[in-house]
């Protein structure tokens, strides 16, 4: 593990199905959001106690632009979901067909502490042991308009918090 202190170890799986550079800035970007997290990152499989990876979709949206939404999914060693973290947008048609740049940091970072939520709760000294999965959380409404990054950012935050609490009540349960 490469970071000193981390309750949980993470093996990063790919992100799927992203126009442009979506994938690799995507998974670069988690990475580097859930060091900041304090979790660590698995060189091996074998050393993950969770894996978290990413599927991204597109669909036409409002107004001529686009709906994306970008699912992270949380899974034990063998692959089983652990639980998701959900975001929705609606962006200007071909707005992420080429590099993605900041744009991923601001997904990633949303979506970051809801992730390691999962992680520590999953396995809270770092190793992975067997819980029940966690039921996933309803998705956030959609947003309306065209968004902005500042204005991407807010409403992944608000998505995430909203569904950190929801998993963290379902797994109180």
């Amino acid at each position: 593990p490469d970071a000193a202190g981390a309750s949980a170890t993470v093996r990063l799986l790919p992100v799927t199905g992203a126009p442009g550079d979506g994938n690799q800035s995507l998974a670069q970007a988690i990475g580097g959001a859930l060091r900041l997290e304090e979790l660590a990152i698995a060189r091996t499989r074998e050393e993950a106690a969770v894996g978290v990876g990413g599927q991204v979709v597109l669909e036409p949206g409002p107004a001529g632009g686009e709906r994306i939404t970008i699912v992270w999914l949380v899974t034990d060693p063998v692959g089983a979901e652990i639980g998701r973290i959900t975001q929705t947008n609606a962006i200007p048609a071909g707005s992420l067909n080429g590099a993605w740049g900041q744009t991923a940091e601001i997904v990633a970072m949303a979506a970051a502490p809801a992730i390691a939520d999962l992680a520590r709760r999953f396995a809270p000294n770092g190793s992975a042991r067997a819980v029940t999965p966690v039921a996933a959380p309803p998705a956030p409404r959609p947003a309306e308009g065209v968004a902005t990054g500042e204005f991407r950012l807010q409403l992944a935050t608000l998505s995430t918090r909203e569904l950190a609490a929801r998993a963290a009540n379902e797994i109180a349960a």
